[in-house]
């Protein structure tokens, strides 16, 4: 559990710990100062974003594989999602560069040569942040993989060099970055997606929501990735139960969302 507090299960754990249930929480190794705002784990190691870092837990010791995130001009930068697949530790957010390394809101750390890469080159490099994203600090709030894809999405307006609704893809074997949906209608019309979910088949964004592809949608739109097209989900009754979703996935056959209406 990755957050902002002081204490687990009162002892004195800030930001991050573990609950098992026979002995209860725990610090992970000597700890980790700040606000812990994305956490992900192989089941072995341990990657947390701060504020200002990407640590990684060996199962012993903290180390800092990324310590300097260089924000935008006038804005500071923002670390706020991981994601670790296939050799690779993505990070998402509001920033400029990783450790030097020029990447736009987006990038991954070869987990192998212990390096940062960017998503794409020179101008087709990583995504663009709206202006909504701009206030708020903050351009990718999600991520997720299907097959050879990662999929981005958050206040976007830009990926490589297309113009985007939203959401896109990236290839992690052609290295080359994609809309989601036809030319027209593609992508979703939101002030932001807060997260995505996947089942291998289809993809559920949530958040404030308006319009997936063509169709008229309330927080939640789903896209088919075999048919390419996206439509509303649930009947009218079903969307109008719906409030703002911060997070939502599958599980045994169902999908679980928690909503504030």
């Amino acid at each position: 559990v990755g957050g902002s507090f002081q204490s687990a299960g009162g002892a004195p754990i800030e930001g991050l710990a573990t609950f098992a249930p026979v002995s209860g929480w725990s610090q992970l190794g000597s700890g980790i100062e700040g606000t812990v705002v994305a956490v992900d784990s192989d089941g072995t190691t341990v990657y947390a974003a701060t504020n200002d870092a990407v640590s990684e837990f060996d199962g012993a010791t903290w180390s800092t594989v990324a310590s300097d995130l260089s924000g935008f001009e006038l804005s500071s930068s923002l670390p706020n999602v991981l994601l670790l697949t296939d050799g690779f530790l993505y990070l998402g957010g509001w920033f400029t560069a990783v450790d030097g390394f020029e990447a736009s809101n987006v990038a991954r750390f070869n987990l192998s040569s212990r390096e940062w890469e960017s998503l794409g080159t020179g101008t087709g490099n990583g995504v663009t942040g709206s202006i909504i994203g701009f206030l708020f600090q903050t351009a990718v709030d999600s991520l997720a993989k299907i097959g050879d894809d990662i999929y981005i999405s958050g206040s976007l307006t830009g990926a490589g060099t297309d113009t985007i609704n939203n959401i896109a893809r990236w290839n992690a074997t052609t290295y080359a970055w994609a809309p989601i949906g036809p030319a027209v209608g593609k992508g979703v019309s939101a002030q932001d997606i807060w997260a995505l979910a996947t089942d291998g088949t289809e993809v559920l964004t949530a958040g404030p929501l308006t319009q997936s592809g063509l169709e008229p949608t309330r927080w939640v739109g789903r896209f088919d990735i075999v048919t390419g097209t996206w439509s509303a989900f649930g009947d009218e009754s079903t969307r109008e139960l719906l409030g703002v979703t911060s997070q939502i996935d599958f599980a045994g056959g169902g999908i679980f969302a928690n909503v504030s209406e």
